[in-house]
């Protein structure tokens, strides 16, 4: 990624926008102009609910040179992500915009690709309801015990002495990234089906064996909004495992101990969680007639009264919020 410059947040132009101008939008010179959709609709099945974004990865860009940026968020706050990979992976930043601005900025990069994304964001300021009417889910932190479960079920291996140089990411992905990892067919519109990937890479030190294996095991769920639950549903798993004399007996072993480990339960259990902590408590005040909900890698800009940079980071180690919303149009 060469990211040649970008102006500090005080550098922001932040105009009014003027009545002529119609729609939101996000502007990039030299790559093209990308319009969020206007209506929200409700969640609608277990890896897939209406959004709010305009994605777009590296084969539908007439160009990937950036040299500056123009957003308009009018009806809503806009967030612009752009990712050094070409499907809406790789490193990130974003450039919020908070509502009834247009923000402007030079900014100069290669990119891979683009999501142009209402951010409706969380009420920071106001009363106790407020904040309960569009809470922020860390979700992050309510599938923490989900790695422990995985590294558990990884030592429970019969075939596992120990396990070492443990890594656990866990991923904003979608439709695409997940049919090219079992090998489906994909289509044009699968990049707006999220997903969230649970990745653990480790190195285990194999019983009565000398050499040592090298395993990643990848848990692939997609949320659901029903009623007053919220739920992560299991989409895949995989399992892969260093090529040697165990690889068959460790991988068979891993797909018992996971599968006996009831995770899904375990990450619901975390979701519940999660929901009481930004609650108070009040899980179905919040839940309740919410038929909207939405990743994001952005927290709560939206108080910021202007214009927020994430700086670059990698998609692999960058956990997203789930923002929760009820059905509305963007204003």
């Amino acid at each position: 990624m060469k990211a040649v410059s970008f102006l500090p947040l005080s550098a922001f132009a932040l105009l009014l926008p003027t009545a002529s101008v119609a729609a939101d939008y996000c502007a990039i010179s030299g790559v093209g102009t990308f319009f969020p959709p206007n209506t929200v609709t409700s969640t609608f099945s277990s890896n897939s609910w209406a959004n709010s974004s305009a994605r777009r990865v590296s084969s539908d860009l007439s160009s990937t040179a950036m040299t500056g940026i123009e957003i308009r968020a009018v009806d809503s706050p806009v967030t612009l992500y752009v990712y050094s990979g070409s499907e809406l992976d790789g490193d990130v930043s974003a450039v919020h915009c908070d509502q009834g601005l247009v923000c402007t900025a030079h900014w100069s990069a290669t990119i891979g690709s683009v999501n142009c994304q209402r951010d409706f964001g969380h009420k920071s300021v106001g009363t106790m309801w407020d904040l309960m009417q569009n809470p922020i889910l860390p979700i992050g932190d309510a599938v923490t015990p989900l790695a422990g479960q995985l590294e558990s079920a990884a030592e429970a291996n019969y075939w596992v002495e120990d396990l070492k140089d443990t890594r656990v990411n866990f991923r904003w992905r979608n439709g695409r990234d997940f049919d090219s990892a079992f090998g489906f067919t994909t289509s044009w519109g699968r990049r707006y089906d999220d997903h969230l990937h649970l990745r653990l890479d480790a190195t285990i030190d194999p019983n009565w064996w000398a050499a040592d294996y090298d395993v990643s095991i990848d848990y692939w769920m997609g949320p659901v909004l029903d009623g007053d639950s919220l739920e992560l549903w299991w989409a895949g798993t995989s399992i892969n495992v260093e090529e040697g004399t165990l690889q068959g007996l460790i991988a068979e072993t891993f797909e018992s101990e996971i599968a006996a480990a009831d995770l899904q339960g375990l990450i619901n259990a975390g979701i519940v969680n999660a929901v009481d902590e930004v609650s108070f408590g009040n899980s179905s005040l919040v839940l309740g007639g919410k038929t909207r909900l939405q990743l994001s890698h952005v927290s709560d800009f939206a108080a910021s009264g202007g214009a927020d940079w994430m700086p670059w980071t990698s998609t692999s180690s960058t956990a997203p919020d789930i923002h929760l919303n009820a059905t509305r149009t963007a204003n």
